[in-house]
């Protein structure tokens, strides 16, 4: 698609952040809406297969730890974490850091209210679906994904390791 961007053929394109950025900054697009103009608005979700949280437990717990310890990481040690997650991402550090500003990372034991019945993923979806349904792009039969907390609820529970350490 950088390509495609650079000779003008792709009118329009969602894309996140240190994308966006890139792209405004090299002159091959122009933002049209950022969401950090609505914070806590739009939100990046992981979402899990029922299938394999039932088949895989431990792998789902796994990633939501690690990226929960990544998190903690990054807070203790700002630089170190811009520096590794810039060059990931092909930018510096600073262009990492800017890339972030703005955004909102919510800590594991914080996002229960969140995922529960009537929380902000669900209201967040509906009135996702309603604006899609309202440009006429969403099949209105089409149902809403079900949010639940099994998966925050697994990696929150100590894991044996911690239990063995606290002894």
């Amino acid at each position: 698609m950088p390509g495609q961007l650079r000779r003008g053929e792709v009118l329009a394109a969602a894309m996140g952040s240190p994308y966006s950025g890139y792209s405004v900054r090299t002159g091959t697009g122009r933002a049209l809406f950022d969401s950090r103009q609505l914070p806590l608005q739009i939100v990046s979700l992981l979402v899990v297969d029922p299938a394999l949280l039932h088949s895989d437990k431990a792998a789902v717990t796994k990633l939501l730890r690690t990226w929960q310890a990544a998190q903690e990481f990054a807070a203790r040690h700002p630089k170190q974490s811009q520096l590794l997650m810039g060059q990931s991402s092909g930018l510096s550090a600073t262009g990492f850091r800017d890339a972030e500003r703005g955004m909102t990372y919510i800590p594991l034991d914080e996002q229960g209210a969140m995922l529960a019945a009537g929380g902000a993923i669900e209201r967040n979806l509906a009135g996702a679906q309603a604006a899609n349904l309202e440009m006429g792009v969403a099949n209105p039969a089409a149902p809403l994904p079900r949010v639940n907390r099994a998966a925050l609820d697994l990696a929150l529970q100590p894991s044996a390791a911690s239990l063995a350490a606290a002894k």
